[in-house]
């Protein structure tokens, strides 16, 4: 395999790539004709804050329509107004359109806990919300939110009638709660059972992670690199990387966070290779104060180094004797006397003789005794099998609706699994499919629900691998996704640079992205329609182009914006003018 040409490489950032503009359009901002067609559409809200009357959200209805699903999206994960406008939406779709579940993007068994408070005021509501593991969702907003949902509860709690609005999600990074819930209704259900599950589960759970094996590194002298591309070469093999990668590496840093890096988390090697050489290559930015190089291998297996180069502007850097050198140590020489440290208890490494390449750096994985992801996977999926062929008998001897329970956890169990045996992209769409299965299976247990769905802009628009996008091909019309956009202000976020959460200020929006033309139509908060725009009209088709559109996680970041034709991912968009950052729970 050849060396890969290419540009400074940022690898899980996002770019922002200015749109064309039409010919009368300044870079100053939008145009009277855009402007003119936001306020024609745009639906004004008063206020973000719930118990304030609804009239104003009443255009809603008509543009819903029937969908059973509308799906609430966030800027950031950190944003109290919008926060808080999700839950004045929730507020009307349960009250006026008849709404009666709620799902948010966090573990499922563990979102169900919290509708224990919601339907019947069983526990405490702060306490639960921090069971769902999501510190993103331990805020203010959300409580104020789940109180009002108990409230809405509290008549046909009285009169022992259906609840009016219940609380459930549909996520599944964390496997235990639901490998408990479905073990103890098999051992319910059948002793013979549940002790083919246990032994199933012992596989399935006790898995070695797939994070780095081994990271081997350098560090360099970042002042004398800034502005420069930094290109690291090495020549390698690997022998049975199944679950991972392998790859060298460069990462540019500024106070512990993350400014650059290319780890060949793409294009790097897997599986058994022959000897090639391979690259990976950044421009160091200016403000760098930490440049790091070395090899990577993820998951288990072994890889073989040798030819390890690093260059700046196409000169040498001066490497450590025993690389200069070509590894000329004695055999079996361990890693740590090389320059380049092998890290972590699940790896070792040490100069081998290669009867191809001859002498080289041999990094390997630890068998530590634990599963690996491949076997976990295979024992979760079996698992689920075995709930699945017996789901009638469960359903005989625990009731419908338990051993549906039961079978969708043992689910989870295996989604969670699959993600664990995902790298890169695939791990997107891992867990964007399964989110979308789970979210599926709730509306198929009570079919005359409508739902509402609380979750990242990034989760709920069109476009594939993400979860929306599998919605959208299952439900069509019943689908109505709101993206929600802001102009300036601030959000909460966790930070590296900080060691924990804070605050950070949101970038001001650029003249031509999708926030500027929204704010220019006058109110601070509105919802805009996005049916009627046209590619071919001078007032909506920026809609269809690929305009800078704010994009923020759960991260601090500066890389705010991604280009997005908003009108092919969202049917309307929220637009905030202003947000703050959201209210942590004590």
């Amino acid at each position: 395999m050849p060396t890969r040409t290419h540009t400074s490489a940022a690898l899980g950032l996002m770019l922002i790539i200015a749109p064309a503009r039409a010919s009368e359009e300044t870079p100053e901002g939008p145009t009277p004709e855009q402007t003119a067609w936001v306020r024609e559409h745009a639906i004004p809200v008063r206020t973000v804050e719930a118990g304030n009357g609804l009239n104003d959200l009443a255009p809603l209805a008509e543009l819903i329509g029937e969908a059973r699903v509308v799906a609430l999206g966030e800027t950031t994960h950190g944003s109290r107004e919008q926060f808080q406008m999700k839950h004045r939406l929730l507020e009307y779709l349960v009250e006026e359109v008849g709404f009666s579940v709620f799902s948010i993007e966090a573990n499922m068994p563990e979102s169900y806990e919290v509708n224990r408070y919601v339907v019947g005021g069983e526990g405490d509501p702060s306490q639960l919300i921090k069971g769902m593991y999501f510190w993103t969702w331990a805020t203010e907003e959300v409580l104020t939110m789940v109180e009002w949902m108990y409230d809405a509860n509290a008549e046909s709690r009285e009169k022992g009638l259906d609840p009016v609005i219940r609380f459930t999600g549909f996520d599944m990074q964390f496997p235990k709660v639901a490998a408990k819930i479905a073990q103890d209704s098999a051992r319910e259900h059948d002793s013979e059972f549940a002790d083919r599950v246990a032994t199933l589960y012992e596989t399935a759970l006790n898995v070695t992670s797939q994070a780095p094996a081994s990271i081997t590194d350098l560090q360099l002298d970042a002042g004398s690199l800034a502005g420069k591309t930094v290109r690291v070469t090495g020549r390698m093999r690997t022998i049975g990387v199944n679950e991972g990668w392998a790859g060298v590496w460069v990462r540019a840093d500024k106070n512990g966070v993350n400014l650059l890096i290319d780890n060949m988390q793409i294009d790097g090697p897997r599986f058994t290779t022959p000897w090639a050489d391979y690259d990976a290559e950044i421009d160091i930015p200016a403000d760098a104060d930490s440049v790091t190089v070395g090899t990577l291998l993820v998951g288990p297996g072994t890889l073989l180094v040798d030819d390890f180069r690093i260059l700046a502007d196409g000169e040498p850097v001066e490497l450590p004797d025993a690389l200069a050198s070509g590894f000329d140590v004695p055999i079996g020489t361990d890693a740590t006397a090389t320059g380049l440290i092998a890290r972590g208890n699940s790896a070792k490494g040490k100069v081998i003789d290669d009867e191809e390449q001859g002498r080289c750096l041999s990094i390997a994985t630890i068998d530590d005794g634990m599963s690996t992801p491949a076997e976990a996977l295979k024992a979760a999926g079996d698992a689920y099998a075995l709930f699945q062929a017996e789901a009638q008998a469960m359903a005989e001897s625990l009731g419908e609706r338990d051993a549906a329970w039961a079978v969708q956890n043992a689910r989870i169990v295996a989604q969670h699994a699959s993600l664990q045996t995902a790298a890169g992209m695939e791990r997107l769409r891992v867990r964007d499919r399964a989110m979308a299965d789970n979210l599926l299976w709730i509306l198929e247990q009570d079919p005359d629900a409508r739902v509402v769905i609380w979750a990242h802009n990034g989760h709920v628009h069109r476009n594939d691998p993400w979860m929306g996008m599998h919605l959208d091909e299952a439900l069509g019309d019943d689908y109505y996704a709101i993206g929600f956009n802001t102009e300036s202000g601030r959000y909460r976020a966790h930070s590296p640079r900080v060691g924990g959460r804070g605050g950070f200020d949101l970038l001001d929006a650029p003249p031509l992205s999708v926030a500027r033309i929204l704010g220019s139509a006058g109110p601070d908060l509105l919802i805009l329609p996005l049916k009627a725009s046209r590619e071919d009209d001078p007032g909506s088709g920026w809609a269809h182009e690929p305009r800078p559109f704010r994009h923020i996680g759960a991260l601090e970041t500066n890389y705010q914006f991604q280009p997005a034709r908003v009108a092919q991912l969202y049917d309307a968009l929220m637009f905030t003018r202003e947000t703050t950052d959201a209210v942590p729970l004590p």
